[in-house]
């Protein structure tokens, strides 16, 4: 226990929720581990404001190194909706650039993910990210047809209930991945599937198995 206290940021935290929630925020719902570095000008939203309901940078699979530091950034005008706990283990980066994140209940998320919004990622309740994982729903770059001029453009991300994607699996911009699924390990998703309890990988992924399901 003095262990776990000891990561905690604690007058990071503090002040973090007493600015973006008020007395509510007294609670402590939210709750940065030391290596964390902290940039929200936008908006968060929390359903759950019990003592450490939402976690960013503590803990995750022994043996898996790491990056230096974890990572929250909301811009301005953005929003980042918590339906209830959440947990993101070390290394984690998270980026509102614009648009909404929203991230369900029983969250939980290894070392090193990424999650990158310019639009709108939505992710269901009870999904479990591997360690390495990236869901972005934008090209982090603008890319320009050279004939027709037409620029790309952000493309919504879902991630269904009771989802687990694998280590090193890739979600772009448009995908969907359906409720009770999976996606095998170092896949990339780049298209909208939708038959629930599906196995989906390879790269670009496909629908490798139906009528699956997966337990903790």
């Amino acid at each position: 226990m003095i262990k776990k206290l000891l990561q905690i940021a604690i007058f990071k935290s503090f002040f973090f929720n007493l600015k973006h929630f008020g007395l509510k925020g007294a609670k402590m719902p939210v709750l940065f581990a030391k290596k964390c570095k902290v940039q929200v000008k936008g908006k968060i939203e929390l359903e759950n404001f019990s003592g450490g309901a939402v976690r960013i940078g503590f803990g995750g699979s022994e043996g898996v190194v790491e990056n230096r530091y974890s990572y929250l950034s909301v811009a301005p005008g953005a929003r980042l909706v918590f339906k209830g706990k959440a947990g993101f283990s070390a290394g984690n980066s998270v980026r509102v650039d614009a648009g909404v994140l929203t991230v369900g209940n029983n969250f939980s998320a290894n070392k090193n993910c990424f999650i990158a919004c310019s639009e709108g990622v939505t992710i269901g309740d009870d999904v479990t990210l591997g360690w390495d994982v990236h869901i972005r729903d934008n090209d982090g770059h603008t890319i320009i047809d050279g004939a027709t001029g037409a620029r790309s453009e952000s493309r919504n991300v879902t991630i269904g209930n009771h989802v687990w994607l694998c280590a090193y699996t890739d979600v772009l911009k448009g995908s969907v991945v359906p409720d009770e699924s999976v996606v095998a390990y170092r896949s990339l998703v780049t298209k909208a599937f939708d038959k629930p309890h599906s196995l989906i990988g390879g790269a670009p992924a496909k629908l490798l198995k139906e009528n699956i399901r997966w337990e903790y």
